[in-house]
């Protein structure tokens, strides 16, 4: 293996950088970590010497820090090695191109280099969270998933303004130590007096990097004691059963326990919707409503239940769109009380790749291939409409974006809901498949960024957690425990729809900006001749 102590660097910043983000440990990230993790892998790419070392850098930093971090994939079924597995080769192939964009940045001027590296992997982060391949997971930004002041600047550069700033710090702090350990090989007075001046660069770098970390504080600080007026509220019950839904023949208990924590919850004053998560029903309501749920679970059929409901019912439900009667929708259906009739639906429009979804699948080789060699049965069917709900609220009512698990950490697709009308958004997900609270976590921090980004209020209903409340500023208002049943009374405030913040108007241009700078210092910094290093 080539250039043996820059891969070596490279694997400590992997097992560092997966060490910041949530966890077991540090469920909302550890932000110290966060700001150095990327020292060594800068270090790395600045000793590399020749590309195919960079390439070996990219490639072990992007294939173990996927491992270390998305480890809970590996609970995903029967076909388990396909989640992990899948993603861990996709970003050994991704990390060694921007590793080759990296090492070439390396060749810019000290001053630039490190706004260059933070240009390049906040570009790098974009690209990697859109196509039918996109995965906005593992975000530098994450590591500061409990810090909510830093947080606030998501309403004007989405997620990627705070990735920039923590990369822009290691890449600072990474130069300065670079210099520092230039300085102990230097023994002569006139050696000394250059490395004094040597010493003073890197430093100067610093102070950008503090004026622009405290100029998003004091922005944030400014966002958290913002006092602004509701117009309404909602008052929602989120109910957690902790059952495993992928579990054959579970599902009249699955749904036992969340008519009995339901009933329970609503008898308690008043309220205005009930919410179940994604996947409560394994069957669609609308097809059979008049004979499995009418039966079904026993003693107190669905049916029965929703008639005796004063409120909605919005759950997970399969869907079959009557248009395209050979499609099947991972959706979420809203189910008037007392009728039952169905009152409006929603399919899920991002499905997770190669999970959820096959490309090329209505061709039968393929078909006969996933089934037989990988184990999946079947996949969903892509959605494409941007739907709201019109839920009822203390004064009347407010429209409602629904993503659906995975479709809660892209940004643009909660900016389609917000732009459509949405006062509120409520995610409905399973997780309990991953067995582990650390992916949990990061489901929340990673959509408790919407709720900023937009400043609409999220309810996130879970089947195992972490069913709770945010605000508009992030703030968690309240949440049920990991791994345990029970029924969470949700009251969350409703703003004006007519407010939109920046980032609702301009969406990822930051970030876009960000992926023009890195294209044109790459050109800057390219070798002008062939053969040159």
């Amino acid at each position: 293996m080539p250039g043996v102590k820059p891969v070596a660097f490279a694997a400590l910043s992997a097992v560092l950088f997966a060490a910041a983000l949530p966890n077991e440990v540090a469920n909302y990230g550890v932000p110290a970590l966060g700001l150095v993790a990327l020292i060594p892998l800068y270090a790395a790419l600045r000793e590399a010497n020749e590309m195919r070392v960079a390439l070996w850098v990219g490639g072990v930093y992007g294939a173990l820090s996927t491992v270390l971090s998305n480890y809970w994939l590996a609970n995903f079924g029967e076909f388990a090695v396909w989640t992990l597995g899948g993603p861990t080769v996709a970003y050994a192939v991704y990390n060694m191109l921007l590793a080759a964009v990296l090492r070439t940045l390396m060749r810019l001027p000290d001053r630039l280099r490190p706004p260059a590296f933070a240009a390049a992997w906040t570009g790098y982060e974009l690209l990697k969270s859109i196509g039918y391949l996109g995965h906005p997971w593992g975000l530098a930004a994450y590591s500061f998933g409990g810090v909510l002041r830093m947080q606030q600047i998501a309403d004007i550069t989405g997620v990627y303004g705070l990735s920039f700033v923590i990369v822009y710090a290691n890449a600072v702090l990474a130069e300065i130590a670079l210099y520092g350990a230039s300085l102990r090989v230097r023994e002569s007075k006139p050696r000394r007096v250059a490395a004094a001046a040597l010493r003073a660069r890197p430093i100067r770098c610093l102070v950008p990097a503090i004026a622009l970390f405290t100029a998003i504080a004091v922005y944030g600080e400014f966002q958290l004691t913002q006092r602004r007026a509701p117009v309404d509220e909602i008052r929602a019950v989120l109910v957690q059963q902790n059952t495993d839904s992928w579990r054959p023949g579970n599902l009249d208990a699955a749904v036992s326990v969340l008519q009995r924590l339901s009933a329970a919850a609503l008898a308690d004053g008043e309220h205005d919707l009930l919410v179940w998560s994604e996947n409560s029903l394994s069957l669609p309501y609308r097809e059979h409503r008049g004979e499995f749920y009418a039966q079904h679970p026993q003693p107190v059929p669905l049916t029965e239940f929703i008639a005796s409901l004063e409120v909605p019912l919005l759950t997970g439900s399969p869907y079959l769109p009557r248009e395209f009667p050979e499609e099947v929708w991972n959706a979420v259906v809203m189910i008037e009380p007392g009728t039952g009739d169905l009152l409006e639906r929603y399919g899920k429009r991002r499905l997770v790749p190669f999970a959820e979804h096959i490309p090329l699948w209505e061709f039968a080789p393929v078909r006969t291939f996933f089934r037989n060699v990988v184990g999946l049965r079947t996949v969903w069917s892509r959605a494409d409409e941007t739907v709201l709900f019109e839920v009822p609220t203390r004064q009347g009512s407010a429209k409602a974006g629904v993503p659906i698990s995975f479709e809660g950490s892209f940004a643009p697709l909660t900016r389609d809901f917000t732009r459509a009308g949405a006062q509120l958004l409520i995610n409905m997900t399973n997780n309990s498949w991953s067995q582990t609270e650390s992916a949990q976590y990061q489901q929340f921090v990673v959509t408790r960024f919407r709720a900023i980004e937009a400043r609409r209020p999220l309810l996130l209903a879970t089947i195992s957690g972490l069913t709770s409340a945010v605000d508009i500023t992030g703030e968690k208002l309240v949440a049920l425990p990991m791994f345990e049943e029970g029924a969470l009374e949700a009251t969350a405030p409703i703003y004006e729809s007519s407010s939109f913040t920046v980032y609702h108007r301009i969406g990822d241009l930051f970030a876009w900006l960000m992926v023009a700078t890195t294209v044109l210092l790459t050109v800057k910094a390219a070798p002008k001749r062939p053969g040159a290093a």
